[in-house]
């Protein structure tokens, strides 16, 4: 053999290595965890932001948290309200319900886009727009459908735009048997006009939580996931994939409740014994290059961190924990500037907002 032949074999080693860890990232696959190997990770790693607590600031929970301007802005509910992130100071109102002038009649989901709040109204068909003062700015009564008998999808229900490309896709209403079809998600372009449907998915049932996708910048595309179905699934222009599987060996909950269509039986089944080994209702999904944080939870209501590597696969799961007892983690958190926003809940007053521990990805290496 030449020195040239065996100068090139290592090289084509290298690459089809390179290659297949390529092929990794993307291919469908199954991951593995483990509950009884849990880090926990002290309230003190990070800071505490008590969301302020009072007559005009109360909410039931985060349901979604984003940030626009100097304030942070919390979805709960029925209510959208602005809170200083790093104090925790109430701040105000952003919107609220009505039928006035800049009201809403349903909070389906916000966002934030250059500083400006974005509220989808599924009940009035409509995307409103608040400065991050509560200055309302515009409706726009817009997603056109087509002149098709047949076309599936009568009104967005979640709504995220593809990340470097300025099109949208929507998460859909159940049509329950009305339409030849109801597919999952449908594409609009930027000036929220209907383009199509996107195949690989359909609704199985009408039910709704407050986070169901997010965005992968890296990839180009959107992650989407179900409550109490372990499978993350990635959306783009073409379709609907599963990408990730999660498997917590005897913890996990079984694939015959996870099949169920109705996700309130899920529900049920998941709840009905809070003894039950179960680990599940992952979502929060959140990915910073080739780290994918996201929370999960047992039925007696135990939440937990998860990270799961996607160089290796690696998924650990982590614990926040208080020595004083005064608080512990719920199952909501995102990724803000760098940072996770984790939310508490205050032991000591079943009346107090939550909390937020503010803190760095990497005490969770």
């Amino acid at each position: 053999m030449t020195k040239k032949h065996i100068f090139w074999l290592p090289q084509l080693v290298l690459l089809l290595s390179l290659a297949s860890c390529d092929r990794k990232v993307d291919e469908f696959r199954t991951v593995s965890g483990n509950i009884e190997n849990i880090d926990s990770i002290e309230i003190s790693a990070g800071n505490i932001v008590p969301l302020e607590t009072n007559d005009s600031s109360l909410i039931y929970r985060i349901d979604n948290l984003e940030k626009a301007g100097n304030r942070l802005i919390v979805h709960s509910s029925e209510l959208l309200k602005a809170y200083d992130p790093k104090t925790g100071k109430y701040l105000g109102i952003v919107a609220k319900k009505g039928e006035g002038p800049g009201e809403f009649n349903h909070i389906s989901q916000i966002w934030v886009k250059s500083d400006t709040i974005r509220l989808l109204d599924v009940n009035t068909f409509s995307l409103f727009s608040y400065l991050p003062d509560g200055t309302f700015v515009s409706r726009n009564i817009a997603f056109e459908t087509q002149d098709n008998p047949d076309h599936a999808i009568s009104r967005p229900t979640y709504l995220m735009e593809i990340p470097g490309n300025g099109n949208y896709i929507s998460l859909n209403s159940f049509t329950d048997g009305t339409t030849k079809s109801n597919p999952t998600a449908s594409l609009y372009d930027k000036n929220l006009k209907y383009l199509r449907d996107i195949d690989g998915r359909s609704l199985r049932d009408g039910s709704y939580i407050s986070d169901r996708m997010t965005p992968d910048k890296e990839g180009k595309r959107l992650l989407m996931w179900e409550a109490l179905i372990d499978t993350l699934f990635t959306i783009t222009q073409e379709g609907i994939k599963p990408w990730l599987a999660f498997d917590f060996g005897k913890n996990k909950f079984p694939d015959e409740y996870q099949q169920k269509p109705e996700m309130f039986e899920r529900i049920r089944i998941f709840t009905s014994d809070k003894e039950a080994p179960y680990i599940s209702h992952l979502h929060c999904y959140q990915k910073m290059g080739n780290i994918l944080f996201f929370t999960a939870s047992t039925p007696n209501s135990n939440s937990y961190i998860c990270r799961l590597d996607l160089d290796n696969d690696n998924l650990k799961l982590y614990k926040i924990t208080d020595p004083s007892g005064k608080y512990i983690q719920k199952n909501y958190l995102k990724i803000i500037d760098g940072k996770l926003y984790v939310e508490l809940a205050d032991t000591e007053s079943e009346e107090a907002n939550p909390a937020l521990l503010v803190i760095n990805p990497d005490k969770f290496e």
